[in-house]
C-alpha cells in the first residue's frame, strides 16, 4: 500500500481513537456519578431502580466504546504491518 495512504489512514485512526477515548470516559463518569448517587440513596428510595437502569446504560455505553477502541488498535496494528512491507 502507498505510504501516503497509510499515513493518512493512521491520522484518521488517531483522531478516531481520541474521540472514542473521550466518549468512553464520558460514559465512565456518568456511571461513577450515578454509583455515588446510588450509594447515598436509602433502601426505600423510589428512584433507585431508575438509577440502576441508567447505570446499566452507561456500562453498556462504556463497554461499546471500549470495543471500538480495541478495533481501532487492531486496525492501527494492521496499518503498521503494511508500513513494514513498504
Amino acid at each position: 500500500m502507498d505510504f501516503k495512504i497509510i499515513n493518512e489512514r493512521q491520522i484518521i485512526l488517531q483522531l478516531a481513537m481520541q474521540e472514542a477515548y473521550k466518549k468512553r470516559d464520558e460514559c465512565q463518569r456518568g456511571f461513577d456519578s450515578l454509583d455515588n448517587k446510588l450509594n447515598t440513596m436509602t433502601t426505600d428510595d423510589c428512584d433507585k431502580d431508575k438509577v440502576v437502569e441508567s447505570m446499566l446504560y452507561f456500562k453498556e455505553c462504556r463497554d461499546g466504546w471500549q470495543e471500538t477502541i480495541d478495533h481501532i488498535r487492531q486496525w492501527q496494528d494492521e496499518l503498521d504491518q503494511g508500513l513494514e512491507g513498504c
